[in-house]
């Protein structure tokens, strides 16, 4: 089972998936490059990036088959696979993520703490599967947003719901280019 869900979901969203990989894999290679080091931690900063740049995919299903199951999606998802048809389960909850408005980690609330939380992991940790982890799901976040910016000009509402606060246009562009930033600080203490 978790075989066919994990192609069902790489087969639907293989060109944003593939976008994302190569995002990833792009930091991953100027971090290599800024830190000047081939060791072991190498291979786990690119383990955690790749994890980190993969992971938050999994909001989609948590939200559609535990959080809200009395989503229609959840429910034809559901059937699909009681009838075993995995990949066809996993197909439709990614065609109709647009019916699922509340998410845990595609929110501004979730990104806040999770960008305190990298903060520790990055200068406190030695471990360079987490720092890569933290960076690459923080780059996916940001990619989502300018995707969204890009697509419609402004942040989805679903960004919004966890703090109950509405950032006019301008200054969700500001938002994102000050994320954008901290993301570049945060790249900064890899050095070590």
């Amino acid at each position: 089972m978790p075989r066919k869900i994990i192609f069902g979901i790489i087969n639907f969203v293989k060109k944003k998936l593939i976008t994302q990989l190569k995002i990833s894999i792009i930091l991953l290679i100027l971090l290599s490059l800024y830190r000047w080091k081939l060791d072991l931690s190498f291979v786990f900063l690119w383990l955690g990036g790749l994890t980190g740049s993969l992971i938050l995919y999994s909001d989609y299903l948590f939200q559609a088959l535990l959080i809200h199951p009395e989503l229609s999606v959840s429910q034809d998802a559901k059937k699909l696979f009681a009838e075993k048809k995995y990949q066809e389960a996993v197909f439709l909850i990614y065609k109709r993520k647009e019916e699922i408005q509340k998410f845990t980690f595609h929110t501004i609330f979730f990104q806040i703490i999770f960008t305190f939380f990298s903060f520790f992991v990055i200068s406190s940790t030695v471990s360079h599967f987490g720092q890569g982890l933290v960076l690459c799901a923080l780059l996916h976040l940001l990619y989502e947003q300018v995707l969204d910016l890009r697509k419609t000009g402004r942040l989805s509402d679903y960004w919004f719901a966890k703090i109950n606060v509405y950032l006019p246009v301008e200054r969700q562009k500001l938002y994102v280019g000050g994320m954008v930033i901290i993301l570049l600080i945060l790249i900064s203490f890899i050095r070590r």
